[in-house]
Order: C-alpha cells, then sequence, then structure tokens
C-alpha cells in the first residue's frame, strides 16, 4: 500500500546537485513509511540530517548518513528485499535501528 507521493523538488539555494543519501531515502520513505509513521521533515527540501531518526557526520560531506534510527516507528515493506538494499546503499551508514517494525522483516 503506498502511503504518500513523492514529494516535489522545489531547487536549492546551493549549488550542488541532490545528493545519493537522500535519493536513496526518498525511494525508503515511499517505501516502507505508513500513514502512522513518523515521518518528520522527510520528503522536505531540509537537508536530510533534520529528517526524523536521521544522524549525519559533521565532519563529513553534507547529507552523509551515518545513522538510521527508526525503531517502533509503524514502518512496513511490500518488498522487504529492495528496502534492504537501499539501506545498503547509504555510503556512509554506520548504525541501522529499525527494531520493533513487525511489518518490516529486514
Amino acid at each position: 500500500a503506498e502511503r504518500k507521493t513523492q514529494a516535489p523538488y522545489f531547487g536549492s539555494i546551493r549549488c550542488k546537485g541532490i545528493s545519493k543519501d537522500r535519493v536513496i531515502l526518498e525511494k525508503l520513505w515511499n517505501m516502507i513509511f505508513t500513514d502512522a509513521s513518523e515521518d518528520r521533515n522527510w520528503g522536505s527540501v531540509e537537508s536530510v540530517c533534520t529528517w526524523y531518526g536521521i544522524t549525519c557526520d559533521p565532519d563529513g560531506d553534507e547529507d552523509s548518513v551515518t545513522e538510521v534510527k527508526l525503531e517502533n516507528n509503524q514502518l512496513r515493506a511490500d518488498d522487504p528485499e529492495a528496502a534492504s538494499q537501499l539501506f545498503g546503499e547509504l555510503p556512509s551508514l554506520k548504525k541501522l535501528n529499525i527494531r520493533g517494525n513487525s511489518q518490516l522483516p529486514l
């Protein structure tokens, strides 16, 4: 069951392109979040570092995600393998906590 449509991208005041981490997180947002999930700032034009449950490397590149903490967040996956692969594609990810999401069998 699709939760929402992808948020529109309105551009950036920075000259940099969209980060790989943002693209991956937006795909995950559309894939595993439900209406009951906390998703403050997800899909917004704000830095992914401000998105609920996301921690970035303060010394790394902007939007360099090092931790995803979405424990007990009502997440679900119709395609757990695809969701797992996306988490694995976050280049700087060191910690992943998605415990307590019974509909997300990763």
